[in-house]
């Protein structure tokens, strides 16, 4: 139980330090931290297994919603840049949460990008991160 507790500390401790600027690696990096921290709790004989075991699946699952926010966000970056207008599309994570990915020009080879989530409690869309990249 003491290896357990000591486990969850330093998942909770590291969490915050999970940041790769893709959604992808974010994405794979919390899954990994918060099914670690899952699975070490879960497998009550043998925490080091559960937090391998949910790490893997968390890393996993993380890593293909992040691939699917960050997808979006290259089409919509791609289409806002060589149709020089503003492009929205929205999207649907695993979960069922609403993702909304928005690129407009910004200069004469940029493009601003915005990712948004959408709160149902509040109904308000929420700025997840916003860019501004070279398009060539």
């Amino acid at each position: 139980m003491r290896g357990t507790s000591a486990l969850l500390i330093a998942v909770l401790a590291l969490g915050p330090l999970v940041s790769c600027g893709t959604a992808r690696g974010d994405g794979a990096g919390i899954g990994a931290l918060f099914g670690a921290g899952i699975g070490a709790a879960v497998d009550r004989h043998n925490g080091w297994r559960g937090a391998a075991i949910g790490g893997a699946l968390g890393a996993l699952t993380g890593y293909a919603i992040g691939s699917e926010i960050d997808r979006e966000r290259d089409e919509v970056r791609w289409r806002a840049h060589h149709e020089r207008r503003v492009i929205v599309h929205e999207c649907r994570d695993d979960y069922g949460a609403r993702y909304r990915v928005q690129g407009a020009p910004y200069g004469e080879t940029q493009v601003e990008t915005r990712v948004t989530r959408f709160d149902p409690q509040t109904g308000e869309w929420i700025v997840v991160s916003e860019t501004v990249q070279r398009v060539d």
